[in-house]
This record gives structure tokens, sequence and C-alpha cells, in this order.
């Protein structure tokens, strides 16, 4: 598999009001044998979608993977974390992804589509 076999790929990543980053989740169109991104970036996670989008599935796989990343930046894990995420079905109706982020007292707020890029 070489990279001109893509047609798309989604990147989700995150970074904190510090300038603090984490590793992003790399989703690509179908499977992910032999995939050409799987070091792309260490400590990265890549999966693989029907569309290339992110889905339920992985939304749920990524807020859990958040928590993790964001734990040894955060000090006391009993103060609340805010995520703010663009309104997308699998980010704002998706009751398992928002246990997984409540559990970490992480409060997600999502803005409108299209709204956070120039």
């Amino acid at each position: 598999m070489v990279a001109e076999d893509r047609k798309h790929l989604t990147v989700v990543g995150f970074a904190s009001a510090s300038g603090w980053s984490g590793n992003p989740m790399l989703i690509t169109a179908g499977a992910l044998s032999n995939n050409f991104l799987n070091d792309f970036i260490e400590g990265s996670i890549v999966r693989g979608s029907k569309s290339g989008w992110i889905n339920d599935q992985l939304y749920i796989e990524w807020c859990s993977y958040f928590v993790e990343q964001i734990q040894h930046i955060r000090g006391d894990k009993s103060n609340w974390c805010l995520l703010v995420v663009y309104q997308h079905p699998s980010h704002m109706m998706n009751p398992s992804a928002l246990k997984v982020l409540n559990e970490a007292n992480v409060l997600s707020v999502s803005i409108p589509s299209h709204t956070s890029s120039f």
C-alpha cells in the first residue's frame, strides 16, 4: 500500500491553551493492513473507516485516547477539563463517548460545524 492509494485522511488532533498538544488519531478510508501511516507520528493511533471520516465508534475510542493523553498534564484529576468540538453527530449524539468524557471530568462543548476553520 502506498500514499497514492488513499483518497482521504482525517486527522483528529488536540491542543491545550498552554500550547501542549497530544498525538493525533489518523483515520484512513478502508483497511489498514501494511498501512504507510503506522509509523507516521510516534505515539499516534491509525484507524480505518469505510469513508475515511470519523464515526461513532472511532469517536468513542478517540475520547478514551484523549482522556489517557491529558492525564499527565492535568494535575488534579478532580478539576474539570473543557473539550471544544464541532457539531458532528458522532460528537453530539453519542452517549457512550459522553459517558467516557464525563467520568473523566471532561466537559464537551460543541460549536457549529465549519466555524473553526479559516
